[in-house]
Order: structure tokens, then C-alpha cells, then sequence
């Protein structure tokens, strides 16, 4: 059965402490090998809390084993250690901002070229105000039909 506790002692150059049952009894005896394996290079803080079972050692004293932190506090921990930019991340920064400047600088080419090759300026603003409004209420591809036949 798993326990709920916080860290009230902790020796930095024994790597062992003591935790406090959250309903109470006798403080319990933890040493760092009793963390869950992907914790050990953690080192635990006072008056965190923590989750653990309890075993009896050789001497028959209550000994903590198999000690984690609430799922809520290892979640936090991973999302600040993914936060990290590592350079890995950076590398796929720069390659994707080194693609879309080029694809950015290929297409202002493409449409410069386009302009050029057609010979054509673009229509003044002026030009286009003065153009006479559509009348004719037969169809709505009259239009078009009509635009396409003076073109040939």
C-alpha cells in the first residue's frame, strides 16, 4: 500500500532523511537508492511530497522503498525540461527558417520575372475607376464571353 508523506529531513552528505506520514506515526527512514530509478538524479527538497511503501530492513525499523513524486510535480519537471532549447531544436529552427527565406526570395524572383516577361505595366488605378459598369442583363458570362472575343 502506497503512502503519501513529506521530506522533514534530509542529509546531503549521507543521501538519507527522514519522511513524515501525511496521517501521521513515526517519521520513516529514506536513503536516496529507495527513489523510483529515473529520479536518482534528482535530489529531493525539504518538505516535498512524496509517495512511497513501506518495508522493514534487516534491523526490523520501518524503511521507506520505491519513493516518487506525485504524477502532477514529474509532469511539471518534464515540461520544463522539454521547455530547454536544446541543439537539436535550434538546428531545426535555423533549417526551417532557411528554407522559408528561400522559398520567400524564390517566389519575389518568379513574380519579378513574370512582370518583366509580360511587357505589360499593370493598369493605373485612374484607368480602371473610368471604365464603364457592366449593362448588360442578360447573363453573368456575357461578360467574359465577350472579353475573351475581342482578345481574338
Amino acid at each position: 500500500m502506497r503512502i503519501d508523506g513529506t521530506l522533514s529531513q534530509w542529509n546531503d552528505n549521507d543521501n538519507c532523511g527522514t519522511i513524515a506520514p501525511a496521517r501521521g506515526g513515526p517519521d520513516v527512514f529514506v536513503d536516496l537508492a529507495a527513489f523510483a530509478p529515473h529520479e536518482h538524479g534528482h535530489r529531493p527538497l525539504l518538505h516535498e511530497r512524496l509517495n512511497f511503501e513501506l518495508a522493514l530492513d534487516r534491523n526490523g525499523n520501518l524503511r521507506a522503498r520505491g519513493v516518487r513524486r506525485p504524477a502532477r510535480f514529474a509532469m511539471l519537471a518534464r515540461l520544463r525540461t522539454a521547455a530547454r532549447p536544446t541543439p537539436r531544436r535550434r538546428k531545426r529552427f535555423g533549417q526551417g527558417a532557411a528554407i522559408l527565406l528561400l522559398i520567400a526570395s524564390a517566389s519575389y524572383m518568379l513574380s519579378a520575372y513574370l512582370l518583366t516577361v509580360s511587357g505589360q505595366p499593370p493598369a493605373p488605378m485612374e484607368e480602371v475607376r473610368q471604365m464603364p459598369p457592366n449593362e448588360s442583363p442578360e447573363g453573368l458570362y456575357d461578360d467574359i464571353r465577350s472579353a475573351v472575343a475581342s482578345l481574338y
